[in-house]
């Protein structure tokens, strides 16, 4: 009798792999599917808790906190009026105990600091560090990187936040809102209340997000610095990118080979200071789309909201409720020049960001 064994031959070994191969690849993409839509979801759950803190901050004050405000530059060691809102909501989600030592004297090191708190770019000052990172400021998508010009002091990285305050439609004195024209919620030494959102607190925006950058010429958290005009016409900002790749163009005018890709100017790597170009966003561009400045960090520009969800961002809205926006979404004329009364040109993704414009706005 004869026992017959018998193996797998070449050809059956190579289409079990390729079948493999297949089930592999489809699978894949839907595990990564889901994986970001359980990061999507958690990042909404972060904005919920900052919606009803604003809520909560106002049924306090009667009033939403500044965008930035806190002691004055000849106060002893004040801040420079640069805290931004964030640390007023600091009670509102269970951070009293640090926003308690805020408010009180400090000593670290050598060095005293009166209630308030340091300027925000104080690395003695450590309240302001990475170690009193606060839970629920950044979004699981999204993470900070780099050295100190991408979010690093020379003492340690600072608290970081994927989060920022809605300042309007306008691009003038971005560096202390000093042109400010209570065109958004949020502004310099400013306290909106219910009353002056004649827009509707569904219809006007409160927070957003503004990612890190993934890589030097990222769109999402540089800014490309130095392209004159933008103030007059935002679409030079937009023109400036490859859409397919969402990368800036390696050649822009006034810039030489992309020279001027700043990453000085990245949202949310200090995640207390009021400067909008670090907790602000400006909806001139539709969300998703690239930020520029007109010569530097002290001038104007472009700030877009951005984050790395598919399609759009989270958005809290003055009522508390938090809606994805399509980045898809009307923006009108970016060729436009800014307006400071009335509806904003910039469709309604601009009309969404104006506490007091006269439009009848909806993201839908």
């Amino acid at each position: 009798m004869r026992v017959s064994k018998r193996g797998f031959t070449l050809v059956e070994l190579l289409v079990v792999i390729a079948i493999i191969g297949v089930l592999v690849g489809l699978l894949l993409p839907a595990v990564q599917s889901a994986r970001e839509a359980a990061r999507r979801l958690q990042c909404t759950n972060h904005l919920k808790q900052f919606g009803l803190a604003l809520h909560n901050y106002a049924d306090t004050y009667k009033k939403f906190p500044a965008g930035s405000g806190g002691t004055s530059a000849g106060h002893p060691n004040g801040n420079n009026n640069r805290i931004n809102a964030m640390v007023g909501l600091l009670p509102f989600v269970e951070e009293s105990a640090l926003y308690n030592m805020v408010q009180s004297p400090q000593t670290f090191g050598t060095f005293n600091f009166n209630p308030g708190g340091s300027s925000p770019w104080d690395s003695n000052y450590e309240l302001w560090g990475g170690q009193f990172q606060v839970k629920g400021m950044n979004c699981p998508s999204d993470s900070p990187q780099g050295d100190l010009r991408n979010g690093r002091w020379a003492g340690g990285r600072s608290a970081t936040t994927s989060y920022s305050f809605c300042h309007g439609d306008h691009q003038t004195g971005i560096r202390d809102q000093g042109a400010y024209q209570r065109r958004g919620m949020f502004g310099t030494r400013s306290y909106t209340s219910f009353g002056s959102i004649t827009d509707g607190t569904s219809n006007t925006m409160a927070i957003s997000e503004r990612c890190f950058a993934k890589g030097t010429r990222s769109v999402f958290g540089h800014a490309l610095e130095g392209l004159t005009g933008i103030t007059a016409n935002p679409a030079l900002c937009l023109a400036q990118i490859n859409r397919a790749t969402r990368e800036f163009l390696a050649s822009v005018p006034n810039c030489g080979a992309g020279t001027c890709i700043s990453g000085y100017f990245t949202g949310g790597t200090r995640a207390y200071d009021g400067m909008p170009i670090y907790s602000g966003y400006n909806a001139v561009l539709a969300p998703n789309s690239p930020s520029c400045l007109t010569g530097n960090i002290n001038t104007t520009g472009v700030m877009s909201a951005q984050s790395w969800h598919t399609g759009g961002v989270n958005v809290v809205f003055g009522d508390g409720s938090v809606r994805f926006v399509s980045e898809t979404i009307d923006a009108g004329n970016s060729g436009a020049p800014e307006s400071l009364t009335g509806p904003s040109p910039y469709g309604t993704w601009g009309a969404l960001a104006t506490i007091s414009g006269g439009e009848i706005a909806s993201e839908q």
